[in-house]
């Protein structure tokens, strides 16, 4: 009784009053994705929807500016306590001068009516706003910029059309968004923080930033929505009419070609004769093309009754179906900054197999196993080596969850976001 009285007439108070002091701060975060979709998922949008939560949870008072994929969107939700306001102008997740001007004007109103104290941009989406507001501070988070595409891009060139196309249409509007806006955005913010140290590297070498300018903080998830869960398993196989004993295959994604499904086609067609009771799902959405190249694949490798293409699955189902298979694939030909599924399957407790490359090996670390990209038979290999091993799947599970909690979960990032801004923003935040 005593407990509870000095709970509620002393360490409450308290509470609210320390509370109150951190929604001072309003922190605007511009992304050119769109949170309130919840039929969409991918890097991006995770990362903004994961950012916007802590901050929130952190005392501060956020608002998002984001895309209206609708002329008749609303003018502004509240969503988990973040104040989305929507503007126009971006396609296909590009940011262009239509974009940077709507911004400005959004933002600009925001501001007069109530003063934002920090601004957090997804890449160079808040390009502009240093110059007008030069005492603001402003910190960028990098997942992938346009050098990276340079290699991403050529993996699709497949023929002399494709080619030029490559080389006239590409590679010009990839280096006029480095130099235009990429190169002096990140050089003329406070900080600009990279998703993995591979990226980091590129954005010292390469673009120049200077190391203390730079900040590595690795993408995370939301471990309580991503975990091992026995009853998804057993509910999703029996919605798939899926067996307890069939060993399921799991890739995840978009469909397009660096992401390297063909290759993961071709190895598990290489092992169903020698496990029979094998399948390959493929969730996710992308290009028709390169799906009816797909399709076309598995029919070749006479596989049709061993590969299911889902589609797209909503986010808050992809617990479900890490849980449902046995082994994750990542096959990825392109350099990976720090892939969310990859998080995610490993948060389940879903042993992996990933491709050698980018942010990959960093994530993975012993809890899988990794093989070089493009390589069909060093991937048929790995999959024959846990297809065959149980022990070894069920160790590398346990692995897999302990390294996403001591590295990728929600709980780390608070902590390294809270400490990169009030230890470098003492006057702003709290």
């Amino acid at each position: 009784m005593i407990r509870c009285v000095c709970f509620n007439i002393i360490i409450q108070p308290l509470f609210l009053f320390v509370q109150m002091r951190r929604l001072l701060v309003h922190i605007c975060v511009i992304s050119p994705a769109d949170i309130t979709d919840k039929t969409k998922w991918g890097g991006v949008l995770t990362h903004t929807k994961m950012l916007s939560n802590i901050l929130v949870k952190e005392g501060n008072e956020v608002t998002l500016i984001a895309p209206a994929d609708h002329l008749n969107k609303s003018h502004g939700k509240l969503i988990n306590n973040i104040h989305v306001v929507f503007t126009h102008g971006i396609e296909k997740v590009i940011v262009n001068h239509k974009w940077i001007k709507n911004v400005q004007e959004t933002f600009n109103k925001i501001h007069e009516q109530k003063p934002i104290e920090l601004v957090i941009s997804e890449g160079y989406c808040a390009y502009g706003l240093q110059k007008k507001y030069t005492n603001l501070p402003i910190v960028s988070f990098v997942h992938n910029f346009s050098f990276i595409h340079f290699y991403n891009n050529w993996t699709e060139v497949g023929s002399i059309r494709s080619l030029l196309s490559y080389l006239l249409k590409t590679i010009p509007r990839l280096l006029f968004r480095i130099f235009r806006f990429e190169i002096p955005f990140y050089h003329s913010t406070n900080y600009t923080v990279s998703c993995s140290k591979l990226n980091a590297g590129y954005l010292r070498k390469i673009y120049q930033i200077p190391q203390h300018k730079l900040k590595i903080i690795q993408n995370w998830i939301n471990t309580y929505h991503f975990y091992p869960n026995v009853s998804f398993r057993l509910e999703c196989r029996q919605r798939l009419n899926i067996p307890d004993n069939v060993l399921v295959f799991l890739l995840v994604g978009s469909i397009w070609r660096p992401k390297g499904f063909h290759i993961a086609i071709q190895s598990f067609s290489k092992i169903v004769s020698r496990f029979s009771n094998a399948i390959l799902l493929i969730c996710g959405s992308g290009r028709e093309k390169e799906k009816e190249h797909l399709t076309e694949l598995v029919q070749q490798k006479g596989i049709d009754n061993k590969v299911r293409f889902l589609g797209e699955i909503e986010y808050s189902e992809l617990p479900q179906f890490y849980n449902m298979a046995d082994i994750f694939l990542m096959p990825s030909l392109l350099s990976e900054g720090h892939a969310y599924t990859l998080i995610e399957a490993m948060a389940c407790g879903l042993p992996s197999i990933a491709t050698q490359l980018g942010g990959n090996i960093e994530t993975i670390g012993d809890s899988g196993i990794l093989v070089p990209p493009g390589d069909v038979d060093a991937l048929e290999q790995a999959m024959i080596e846990l297809a065959q091993n149980p022990e070894k799947r069920k160790e590398l599970s346990r692995l897999a969850r302990e390294r996403v909690m001591q590295y990728f979960s929600e709980d780390v990032a608070i902590q390294k976001v809270s400490s990169l801004l009030t230890e470098n923003f003492p006057d702003k935040i709290h």
